[in-house]
């Protein structure tokens, strides 16, 4: 049996200190057919299908220890690792407020 194709809508506070002015959104529609992903996988698909300039920890621990995807998910500290992004689901997603922005969702460890 074949996966329907599923979307979700992800908006993302971009921000490079050396060249913008001031942090923006971008919206990105993403399809997968996974009946769940969580949103580092999410961001992982925006990097590598549509948008390589995209910054965040790609690489991290996978089980909310080594603090590496947490980041504000709607308004909120979560764990992008455990945060789960299904069929018709809308994000918005920000880094850290209390950490200086490196660069996009990267902060100052």
């Amino acid at each position: 049996m074949e996966n329907k194709a599923q979307t979700a809508k992800i908006k993302i506070l971009r921000f490079t200190p050396e060249k913008d002015q001031k942090p923006y959104y971008q919206d990105y529609s993403l399809s997968f057919t996974d009946e769940k992903i969580n949103m580092l996988q999410a961001l992982n698909m925006i990097y590598e299908t549509q948008d390589s300039s995209l910054a965040f920890r790609q690489y991290c621990c996978g089980h909310q220890l080594c603090n590496s995807c947490l980041m504000v998910i709607n308004g909120k500290p979560a764990y992008a690792c455990k945060t789960l992004v299904t069929d018709g689901t809308e994000f918005e997603v920000a880094p850290l407020w209390n950490k200086p922005v490196i660069r996009d969702l990267v902060v100052e460890m």
